[in-house]
């Protein structure tokens, strides 16, 4: 995901010679692979875990309001 987001940030900034857009896309490379790596280091399952949390998504409450078309959950009474 950072390689396709600072490529393309880094293609738009050339062709559109916005050259902000190329340093900021190197500036973001630069300083986002130690920050994944140390990431990949401090918790190897980290992928496991963002997936997991998108795919329950729908089984858990929102935190606050109602969130679009989202259908009511079912708890399980514990008496």
């Amino acid at each position: 995901m950072l390689t396709m987001f600072s490529g393309l940030l880094m293609m738009s900034g050339l062709m559109s010679m916005y050259w902000r857009n190329v340093i900021l896309a190197i500036a973001l490379w630069i300083v986002g692979i130690p920050i994944l790596a140390k990431l990949a280091v401090y918790d190897a399952n980290f992928k496991g875990i963002i997936l997991r949390s998108v795919r329950y998504l729908q089984v858990y409450l929102p935190a606050s309001g109602k969130l679009g078309s989202a259908r009511p959950v079912q708890h399980k009474r514990w008496d």
